[in-house]
């Protein structure tokens, strides 16, 4: 890995390459390469440092529900960042890490525990209060119903404001260099939802979007990403 002093005066080289005086610029520019050069630094490594990741516990061992999946994603469009799930089947633990520039992967961390208790809590309150005279088979749908429908209409509302498509050149450059032998997406545990649902399906749908729309979305400028998801 680059030494970080080194990386540092790199980046300050490059921006001091910009600069409107022309000689100034290309000075800098100069020993900019220079220093690359001398200690075998790519153009991807400088991009890459200013990446960095933040892990958060899920409660999933083996894969994600489809719900926190979602949710996952979600988080990533509106903070640019990756996620990855790491499951330690050993240890009967898994996390998301979440991958970006700056303060977005903690940012991105700390949303998702926001969401992901308030989505649980939810759960809980349905399953007492709309579930309780169900069999248990039902009762778990009905909840599963309940859950991904709130967060797929959180989903939506994120979108209206996200840019998906606004993924970074130093992003990719740092997925490239330490998960480019990853390959596919994250597999969610299916939630077969066929024909017309029924009755009490249709309930636990409609209660999930009465809950995402009782959730407030606050994103701050571009250069905080301040994006907070509260439950009212």
């Amino acid at each position: 890995m680059a030494d970080e002093k080194i990386l540092q005066k790199i980046k300050k080289c490059l921006a001091l390459s910009k600069s409107a005086n022309e000689h100034e610029a290309a000075n800098a520019l100069r020993q900019a390469h220079a220093l690359m050069r001398i200690h075998q630094i790519e153009h991807s490594d400088v991009l890459a440092s200013v990446v960095s990741e933040t892990q958060v516990r899920s409660r999933s061992i083996n894969s994600p529900s489809r719900w926190e999946n979602t949710l996952v994603r979600a988080i990533c469009a509106a903070f640019t960042c990756e996620a990855l799930f790491i499951a330690w089947k050993a240890k009967k633990e898994a996390y998301w890490t979440f991958i970006g520039e700056s303060a977005n992967p903690e940012v991105a961390g700390y949303a998702y525990q926001v969401i992901h208790r308030q989505v649980r809590a939810g759960r809980r309150e349905y399953l007492s209060n709309s579930c309780k005279d169900y069999p248990r088979k039902i009762k778990n749908r009905m909840v599963d119903l309940f859950s991904v429908a709130w967060v797929e209409a959180l989903e939506r509302r994120i979108n209206e404001f996200a840019k998906p498509d606004d993924y970074s050149d130093a992003l990719k450059a740092y997925m490239d260099k330490n998960y480019a032998q990853l390959d596919g997406e994250v597999k969610p545990r299916s939630l077969k939802v066929k024909g017309k649902l029924k009755p009490y399906e249709m309930h636990a749908v409609r209660s999930g979007f009465d809950a995402a729309n009782s959730t407030k979305l606050h994103h701050g400028v571009p250069t905080k990403p301040q994006t907070l998801l509260e439950h009212s």
